[in-house]
């Protein structure tokens, strides 16, 4: 259901993208390969992976402005605090950290600087 979505905006008349978007929104399954829950439904902690499912759902309908399902969702998301930067820099850091590792293990020897040196 994820193309339809994706193909018909701006196709629909407005009653039928109001009754569309309605169906998506209640629909039990969700939007299929994006989210698996009802859309109507917010989900209980934003700090996950079923949070950015659902962001991403939302992102696909938010092209469709027949109606103001959610007002604005910045109310449904918690403040940032000072450990929420401290654990994205950790994250971060652990990221590159993984790019500068994978790039020294899988770069040719003849083109590896670091590997010269030793």
């Amino acid at each position: 259901m994820f193309y339809h979505a994706a193909l018909l905006k701006g196709v629909l008349t407005q009653k039928t993208e109001s009754l569309f978007l309605d169906y998506y929104l209640t629909k039990p399954d969700g939007m299929y390969y994006i989210y698996d829950k009802p859309l109507n439904k917010v989900s209980d902690v934003f700090a996950s992976r079923e949070a950015s499912c659902y962001l991403a759902a939302l992102e696909v309908l938010a092209e469709y402005d027949s109606k103001d399902y959610f007002g604005k969702l910045e109310k449904l998301i918690p403040q940032y605090t000072e450990d929420d930067v401290q654990n994205f820099v950790n994250m971060s850091l652990c990221n590159l950290y993984h790019e500068i590792c994978h790039r020294y293990i899988h770069a040719s020897k003849g083109k590896n600087i670091a590997r010269k040196i030793h």
